[in-house]
């Protein structure tokens, strides 16, 4: 939000983790996300309006996308109702609660709904309509560039096979929109590639298997959630990836019904065969590339070479990600198509009053299947009095890097988070960062404790001055150990001879 008003100038140099550059390229960049939350931030002054908007936004966004598809495609209001309701409470969502990224998968439906109507109409604003929301997507989660690609490719396939012979210029069409997205996204892609050669941000084939899913967690749920929390078993490391006994029971009867109905009542003719393949095709694919390298089953190792395993061969920067088991994103997506499907086919084989009270019946059992309690903490927009009058005073110094001890705060992700938000009043980058990714540096300034090196705090602070850090910023109430507070405060004024100057401002 902030470099947007700046045209996004410096938008890769994210002011942390310094002296390291592209630092935003650690970790995801939201741009999706910021794009539409910045002019709440701007008017607000205020993340937790802003990320509350954006938390409650990514239901409506998945329900309203997923109503648009399932709606379109089965022709019927009340199947689209199902498949959004089902789609916006998947129970997936409970494991994700504090993956703002991972929660923002609404715009996969709405691509597809305009995939879908281009090669049913094959209008032109279709296809850039999809193109704008593929790219909408990608840019809310990175992962969803790789993972959502195998849907639209499968779906659009399908759709190819039916339409080219008649349509030959489609292909070309397709063609050109490929070319014109990856020049947009080009920049993008160049900060990540530059920033992982840079800085080895590879993820190790360990690392990858542990966030890979066995295909028992598609039986494990989170322990979050209300009903089933406590009665499946939680899976490890994202690996509560249960669907839900509502959605796995409609889709089935959507897949199965799919091979025996005749054309729906949409135009260019599309029929529920056709769609029953494409999508159980991508809940096929989904299942198996979220087991990652090495597919296991309940620990058992199938295969040490799996088709994520050919992937990570030929397919530039997927190696940079860590957890294929969110791959499951896209079996929610392909079982959510067929369960609409399926309600369709209810409304048509049964009684009006009969279907619709199924889908009704469908509708709150997903509710209850995803529900899950969530922990309502206040918490302060402004800082403490003392750190706003240190940050002030900072704002008002020459530029240069900072350090703010400790290293490690009592809340240790919040408290960084804190640090990291409030460069943007006093506007130095600091050493401090929370990412996916930990620079050398930082690492190693934690691992080594060097700041808690109380009798060489003179080499500590050489260290920080050979980095170009020009203030020390002491916050004592973020310190766990008081003793370490402390001996903090006396180690660095036993080395007056590295000190240009004390400012106290409160604590």
């Amino acid at each position: 939000a902030d470099r947007l008003l700046h045209g996004l100038r410096g938008l890769w140099n994210a002011p942390m983790v310094f002296p390291y550059q592209d630092s935003l390229a650690y970790s995801e960049h939201l741009l999706g996300i910021a794009l539409f939350i910045a002019p709440i931030q701007w008017l607000t002054n205020n993340p937790l309006i802003a990320y509350n908007v954006a938390f409650l936004g990514s239901f409506v966004l998945a329900g309203a996308g997923m109503y648009l598809l399932a709606t379109y495609l089965t022709g019927s209001r009340i199947a689209g109702i199902v498949g959004a309701i089902a789609f916006a409470f998947l129970p997936y969502r409970a494991e994700h609660v504090s993956h703002l990224q991972v929660l923002m998968y609404g715009w996969m439906p709405v691509a597809l709904w305009a995939f879908h109507r281009y090669f049913v109409t094959g209008k032109q604003l279709a296809l850039a309509a999809f193109g704008v929301t593929f790219l909408l997507q990608g840019l809310s989660n990175g992962y969803f560039f790789y993972f959502f690609a195998v849907a639209v490719i499968v779906v659009g396939s399908v759709e190819l096979m039916g339409r080219v012979r008649s349509r030959p210029a489609i292909v070309i069409e397709l063609f050109f929109a490929l070319l014109i997205m990856l020049a947009i996204l080009t920049p993008i892609l160049t900060a990540y590639l530059e920033a992982r050669e840079a800085h080895s941000l590879y993820r190790s084939r360990e690392e990858i298997l542990t966030y890979s899913a066995d295909a028992i967690a598609y039986l494990s749920a989170s322990n979050r959630l209300a009903m089933w929390g406590g009665v499946l078993s939680q899976g490890e490391a994202e690996g509560s990836l249960f669907p839900g006994i509502g959605l796995l029971i409609l889709a089935s009867f959507g897949l199965l019904s799919a091979f025996v109905s005749g054309p729906s009542n949409r135009r260019g003719g599309t029929c529920f065969r056709r769609l029953g393949l494409a999508y159980g095709l991508v809940a096929f694919l989904g299942f198996i590339l979220s087991l990652g390298p090495e597919p296991t089953v309940g620990g058992t190792t199938l295969t040490e070479n799996g088709p994520y395993n050919w992937l990570l061969g030929i397919i530039p920067g997927l190696e940079g990600l860590r957890v294929p088991a969110r791959f499951s994103i896209i079996v929610f997506l392909g079982l959510t198509v067929l369960a609409a499907i399926g309600s369709k086919r209810l409304l048509d084989i049964l009684p009006t009053r009969l279907g619709i009270s199924l889908c009704c019946v469908f509708s709150a059992c997903f509710v209850l299947e995803g529900y899950y309690p969530v922990e309502m903490k206040a918490f302060s927009n402004e800082p403490l009095t003392s750190e706003r009058a240190a940050y002030e005073w900072l704002e008002a110094a020459p530029s240069g890097g900072a350090v703010v001890l400790p290293l490690t705060p009592r809340e240790p992700t919040l408290g960084t988070a804190r640090y990291v938000y409030d460069t943007l009043k006093h506007h130095h980058p600091i050493v401090n960062g929370y990412s996916g990714f930990t620079p050398t540096i930082f690492r190693e300034l934690l691992a080594s404790g060097a700041s808690l090196n109380f009798d060489n705090y003179g080499d500590v602070l050489q260290g920080f001055r050979a980095l170009g850090v020009r203030y020390v910023v002491v916050s004592l109430n973020r310190f766990r150990n008081l003793d370490n507070r402390d001996k903090t405060l006396a180690a660095i004024r036993r080395r007056p001879d590295q000190l240009a100057g004390e400012h106290v401002l409160g604590a």
